[in-house]
């Protein structure tokens, strides 16, 4: 009985299962990045160069920025975590 229930119940199931797996693998497209009120793109630009950020760590959009001894900085707004201690003012990065 229960044999006769599952070879039923199995076509369908399957086919039902297929017809949705593509719908749970569709990519959503990621939002625009976030936005700092007042933010200056070109401070922000000017500082990476006076600090030499560029020579340790990639810097998108920021020309000479293409360091490969640190981690890159892409994303750099949505990381929970970040290793060093940044100063309230922005000016010193230290790693410990």
């Amino acid at each position: 009985m229960i044999a006769r229930r599952l070879r039923l119940v199995w076509p369908l199931a399957a086919t039902a299962a297929l017809l949705l797996a593509p719908a749970a693998c569709a990519a959503v497209p990621p939002g625009p990045p976030a936005e700092v009120p007042d933010g200056d793109p070109a401070r922000g630009e000017r500082l990476i160069a006076t600090y030499g950020c560029g020579s340790c760590h990639t810097v998108p959009g920021v020309k000479g920025a293409n360091g490969l001894v640190g981690p890159p900085l892409t994303k750099f707004g949505s990381r929970s975590y970040i290793a060093g201690n940044w100063s309230t003012a922005g000016r010193t990065c230290s790693t410990g």
